[in-house]
């Protein structure tokens, strides 16, 4: 019985450790970085509401300068990288708080991770849109977009890609480059949501966020096109999503 009662407390003991660092959502907290009206659902205007992310570390100082905010959205069966965010810490502090203005509804998953990017604490959030008057174009999937052009090229004259190329050269100006898009219909999108990820040297996969992009259009528009510049060197995807997240194209440039 004495050995019984000792594995339990062990047990305990152990769950109890894994689980002490803590991610909160809040409409505030106090001075020790408790939460104030801890939320998992968020109600939220057009123009979109604050709320407050908060790390807990049990009472323990974070032994990092550096931390990062990641938050991804749920695209039909499966949660893509939405938003990141880096943190300095300018003293030792056992929590951190971020106040993030949440625009869009739909399911997040939103995490920690360390400055080795070693995933601490996640958990979801669930967001709402109440009051809407904004025009509903949800029912654009990723099917109408199946013909849809996307070209990589070094300018765009008259509505025109130039020099069409999948390579770029940070030596060749510096860096930029021009994304042309061309549907042959209206893209039926007032954005373009823009997701860029970079190959790691030893990886196969594109599993290294870059950044988001927003680039505002005419949703009668059957073409469009933005510039990028890169700042590094590798192997670049980017997919580009309307405004309701259907995935319209994706395409892959070498940057030397």
């Amino acid at each position: 019985m004495r050995t019984l009662r000792l594995a339990l407390l062990i047990l305990i003991t152990t769950a109890a450790s894994a689980f002490s660092q803590s991610i909160y959502f809040c409409t505030g907290h106090t001075e020790d970085g408790d939460p104030i009206n801890s939320t998992k659902i968020l109600k939220i205007k057009p123009s979109g509401e604050y709320l407050y992310i908060i790390f807990n570390n049990d009472g323990k100082k974070i032994n990092n300068q550096l931390m990062y905010l990641f938050i991804d959205k749920k695209m039909d069966n499966s949660f893509e990288p939405f938003d990141s965010k880096v943190i300095r810490l300018q003293e030792s502090k056992t929590w951190i708080a971020y106040n993030y203005k949440f625009t869009e509804p739909g399911k997040y998953l939103i995490y920690f991770l360390s400055s080795k990017q070693k995933k601490i604490v996640q958990d979801t959030l669930l967001v709402e849109l109440v009051g809407s008057s904004l025009p509903n174009r949800s029912n654009v999937t990723s099917s109408y977009y199946y013909n849809c052009e996307f070209l990589f090229c070094e300018i765009v004259l008259g509505g025109k890609p130039i020099r069409i190329t999948n390579k770029a050269y940070l030596k060749k100006n510096n860096g930029l480059i021009y994304v042309y898009l061309n549907n042959g219909a209206p893209l039926k999108t007032s954005v373009l949501i823009v997701d860029v990820w970079k190959k790691d040297k030893r990886a196969f996969k594109y599993d290294e966020f870059v950044e988001t992009k927003y680039y505002r259009i005419q949703p009668d528009w059957p073409d469009a096109f933005f510039k990028y510049t890169f700042k590094e060197p590798g192997e670049y995807k980017f997919s580009v999503y309307n405004e309701s997240e259907a995935l319209i194209k994706t395409n892959y440039i070498q940057v030397y």
